[in-house]
């Protein structure tokens, strides 16, 4: 869960009451993937990885030039869409 308090070695706590509310065990595959697809996910991942990514989509033309100046390859700029 983001913005989570963390423990010693920077792991989530989280009550359980809020995991109930956030993993719904009797969800089918399909139901959460159409929640996904309403709602958004995000995913807070220790290490990535890029170096094996087929594409790397990044927020601005900077972003974009630092990586490749890194040796990325594949680098696009991509936008995504937000409501007001």
């Amino acid at each position: 869960m983001l913005n989570a308090e963390t423990d010693d070695h920077a792991r989530p706590i989280v009550p359980d009451h809020t995991k109930r509310i956030i993993f719904k065990k009797s969800w089918s595959n399909s139901k959460w993937i159409n929640s996904a697809k309403k709602h958004g996910v995000m995913l807070l991942a220790p290490f990535l990885d890029l170096g094996t990514a087929d594409r790397i989509c990044v927020r601005n033309k900077d972003t974009k030039k630092e990586l490749e100046n890194k040796g990325f390859k594949n680098v696009c700029v991509w936008r995504a869409k937000v409501e007001r």
